[in-house]
């Protein structure tokens, strides 16, 4: 566990990045901050963001840090929402603390906000993740939600005091998850048991003990209200008998396929492959309805002579080639949906059949 700074003693460790007009300096900021990419999409104000700018002494330490979390929600962005590590507070900020003159953490680079809405500061109950808590906390930042007037959106790489608060008891070590003693069919009795209470990021039901399952059972774990370690422990397998479906978000409930066209590959594609089927259908009764009718009224019909002459006119190669390019691009389409599919189940984003 890294020992960071003392607040008062965080100009020293990070440096001073005080500039004029009251704005950070452009040399310091250029010398001290780095960009890092968390493993999963991240959204500011509903927009998504290139990366987290922070402090270069704490970048490893931080992307280690949301490295350890993606891992335990399975790597499943699915839950990453759910919990809101998809929603960005901010980093660095150069400002003062809230109701003071000092510098805050923000103009340090070394503290980092989440889901504010649903840990704003003052909330005496906030609700971040408990597997967040324990992932910052072993690398020694000190979680804002912990203080007297709690902010539970705030993490930073620095100490209000010498020894701060701590979850109880405090992580040591990052869980693994105890199979040592289960055989195949029983892992897979989890793995298939999480699959139908809706935990998709579990991924294949195979037998095999893989971050994919301690980070679907940990999500289960925190939906349930249990300790969130993963490990198939007897409490939590007798829970996994018990327990009603995953509870889906109204706003998911109401995605249209039109909504998630923009998102989905197999929908995107399957919705071409649909069109250009629909194209297909109609050319074909049109040509149908049309030669129906000039074969009905003949020369008699004047008015439609014109079409007569020039539907006879067209080589049969070039109707062949107009039916081909639409069945081709059906075609096309539909491979397209089929391998997104596919690569879908492969990953483990979605469930499998089996």
């Amino acid at each position: 566990m890294a020992t960071w700074p003392l607040q008062a003693d965080c100009k020293a460790f990070y440096g001073d990045p005080t500039g004029t007009n009251g704005k950070a300096s452009p040399k310091w900021q250029s010398a001290n901050l780095v960009t890092i990419k968390p493993p999963w999409t991240l959204r500011y104000e509903g927009k998504a963001v290139r990366g987290i700018r922070v402090h270069k002494k704490c970048a490893e330490s931080l992307a280690r840090v949301l490295q350890a979390i993606w891992e335990r929600v399975g790597q499943s962005q699915d839950e990453i929402d759910r919990i809101g590590m998809s929603v960005f507070g901010g980093s660095f900020n150069y400002r003062p603390k809230r109701g003071g003159s000092s510098l805050s953490m923000h103009a340090y680079g070394c503290a980092v906000d989440f889901d504010p809405d649903r840990n704003g500061f003052g909330d005496p109950t906030p609700e971040m993740d408990r597997r967040v808590i324990e992932e910052f906390e072993r690398e020694g930042w000190e979680w804002g939600g912990h203080w007297s007037k709690p902010d539970g959106m705030h993490f930073q790489a620095a100490r209000t005091r010498a020894s701060p608060p701590r979850l109880s008891p405090a992580p040591v070590g990052r869980p693994v998850a105890s199979t040592s003693t289960l055989g195949a069919d029983e892992i897979r009795a989890i793995q298939q048991a999480l699959r139908n209470l809706g935990y998709s990021e579990v991924g294949f039901v195979d037998g095999i003990w893989g971050s994919r399952t301690t980070g679907a059972l940990a999500a289960f774990q925190a939906q349930e209200g249990l300790p969130t370690t993963g490990q198939p422990d007897s409490a939590t397998r007798l829970r996994l008998i018990s327990a009603t479906p995953r509870p889906v978000s109204a706003e998911r409930e109401a995605l249209t396929a039109q909504d998630l066209r923009s998102a989905s590959p197999p929908v995107a594609y399957a919705h071409d492959a649909k069109t250009w089927a629909g194209l297909a259908a109609f050319f074909s009764f049109l040509m149908t309805v049309l030669n129906g009718i000039i074969d009905f009224f003949g020369e008699a019909a004047t008015k439609i002579a014109p079409m007569r002459e020039f539907l006879s006119d067209v080589p049969p190669a070039v109707w062949f080639a107009a039916a081909s390019g639409i069945a081709y691009a059906t075609w096309r389409n539909s491979a397209k949906a089929e391998k997104a599919s596919v690569d879908q189940i492969r990953s483990g984003e979605t469930a499998g059949p089996v």
